[in-house]
């Protein structure tokens, strides 16, 4: 299911620097065009997806239809905790709440109730880089979450052990812009082809975000 609302279409457009980029026009300001990172920075569902997936990488959830050991559930329990904390902060459960708080609660907890006696390990691949060399029951969730908010909103990290220094802008606004400078001409196939019934992302750039950033947008 599509989770880009509300409607409108995407346009090729010249900046006031004369770059041609992607822009976004919704149905309730067709005049005005949007930044695609201001989009991606404020549109609910691709805010939780972009969070999950980084605690997702943090916290390892089990494959497939297995149950989670004991350890990864309370591990992913308390990052999402801590992470919904600040989310919430920011406003981003205002509206529709209990639905959004649903919706959070199943990428958070993608299986069923019962645990499993033995697993896989706990720890992602990014579980050094955000949490230490610390053992998943005394990670500090709050500081986790705190990082996490620092890479995907202000400055992307790498990974630890290496001596580059972040990049210049969170995650997020570096796959908004990736995808606003990647935009076809206007006079394409592709781009006169958007109707007005078609979603403010098209199906081909919401399949582009989630198979280049390994983000999954659907609920």
């Amino acid at each position: 299911m599509l989770i880009v609302k509300p409607y409108g279409r995407s346009s090729s457009e010249r900046d006031e620097q004369g770059r041609l980029r992607r822009f976004l026009r919704t149905t309730a300001d067709r005049e005005t065009p949007r930044e695609l990172a201001e989009f991606a920075e404020s549109h609910p569902e691709l805010v939780i997806a972009q969070w999950v997936s980084a605690i997702d990488k943090i916290a390892r959830k089990p494959r497939g239809n297995q149950r989670p050991t004991q350890e990864q559930r309370k591990l992913r329990e308390a990052l999402g905790q801590a992470a919904f904390r600040i989310l919430d902060g920011k406003g981003v459960f205002t509206e529709r709440r209990d639905e959004l708080k649903r919706l959070w609660r199943r990428k958070i907890h993608p299986y069923g109730k019962k645990d499993a006696k033995q697993g896989g390990p706990s720890k992602g691949h990014w579980f050094e880089a955000f949490a230490g060399s610390v053992d998943p029951a005394d990670v500090d969730a709050d500081a986790v979450a705190r990082k996490i908010k620092r890479h995907l909103h202000v400055r992307e990290r790498r990974r630890e052990g290496t001596s580059r220094p972040e990049k210049r802008v969170g995650l997020i606004v570096a796959r908004a812009e990736s995808i606003a400078g990647n935009a076809p001409h206007p006079s394409s196939k592709a781009e006169l082809s958007v109707r007005s019934d078609d979603p403010l992302w098209s199906a081909d750039d919401l399949e582009t975000y989630k198979s280049a950033y390994d983000v999954d947008v659907a609920a």
